[in-house]
């Protein structure tokens, strides 16, 4: 079995007057297994709608995961499409909520593998050994003016609509939603923030901080940094960690069935082995044991 350990945080930064970001970390049972939820989400929209849409999109997705107890990449893409609609539909019916939308990241554990649902420009990070890697797409007009070759990769740092999103949450009755699904591997340490970390914090320092700051000072680190560089916007970091070594009353258990292969295959190996083994002692006991009965029979 494999332990996730998980801490999140949430900060109002320096500049803004509230706090429009919610995150989410919670198991549950699924399928009579362990599955643990992680969200983070970003409301846009002014103060009081931006923040409504945020929570709207985290208890929505937990609402349907935990009444459905199970979960799929269609049944996690479900669940943040029905956020989509609330959300929609509240900024249709009420003038305080006209035009509220967020991004979303979450991402469910369930055995082996976690599927990932992402729509927006929060974004998920994997450091493996000495390696960083980006899960998600930032959903902006800039991402998207870098990939049609518009404007350089250098340029989209200090670009004007640097921080427009092309989707988001609530934005239309029906929106993109990136869905994936990966394995799980031991040591595996996950980030999920919203952009008012990465945009202090680039890749290679979370990777870096990762390695050298303990599990359970990694969210207050990244946000004391972010907000001694700025923070002129709100902040929220997640931060989950793989290993069979960690306290099992802290943490959430995930079977490793199928998780490595050569483990597996070496598992495989032994029981074949013994098998081998019970069956030869089998065959020794009946050839010369056998052979002693038959000659009883016949010759007393």
């Amino acid at each position: 079995m494999l332990n996730l350990k998980a801490f999140g945080i949430t900060d109002i930064g320096n500049v803004r007057k509230e706090n429009e970001d919610n995150f989410l970390i919670e198991n549950f049972q699924c399928k009579g297994n362990n599955c643990l939820l992680i969200a983070v989400a970003d409301g846009v929209g002014g103060a009081k709608a931006g923040g409504t849409a945020s929570k709207i999109a985290i208890d929505t997705v937990k609402e349907v995961l935990f009444d459905m107890q199970k979960v799929t990449t269609d049944v996690l893409k479900t669940s943040i499409g029905i956020a989509n609609k609330n959300i929609f539909e509240m900024s249709l019916k009420d003038e305080n909520y006209r035009g509220m939308a967020t991004t979303f990241t979450a991402i469910v554990f369930t055995e082996n593998t976690f599927i990932l649902g992402h729509v927006g420009d929060s974004r998920m990070y994997i450091v493996r050994d000495d390696n960083i890697k980006l899960l998600t797409e930032d959903h902006t007009v800039v991402s998207r003016l870098f990939k049609d070759g518009v404007i350089a990769e250098e340029d989209m740092k200090n670009h004007p609509q640097r921080n427009v999103l092309s989707n988001a949450l609530g934005i239309q009755d029906e929106i993109s939603i990136d869905i994936s699904q990966y394995k799980i591997y031991e040591n595996d340490v996950y980030v999920i923030c919203t952009d008012g970390l990465y945009k202090y914090i680039d890749d290679n320092e979370i990777k870096d901080t990762v390695k050298n700051i303990p599990l359970e000072n990694l969210t207050e680190y990244f946000v004391s940094k972010a907000k001694e560089r700025g923070g002129d916007d709100n902040i929220s970091v997640v931060v989950v960690k793989v290993d069979s070594s960690l306290d099992e009353r802290e943490t959430v258990k995930i079977p490793t069935t199928d998780l490595f292969s050569e483990k597996n295959n070496r598992r495989k190996f032994i029981y074949v082995a013994i098998l081998i083994f019970i069956m030869s002692i089998i065959g020794i006991y009946l050839i010369f044991g056998g052979c002693d009965r038959y000659n009883n029979f016949f010759f007393r």
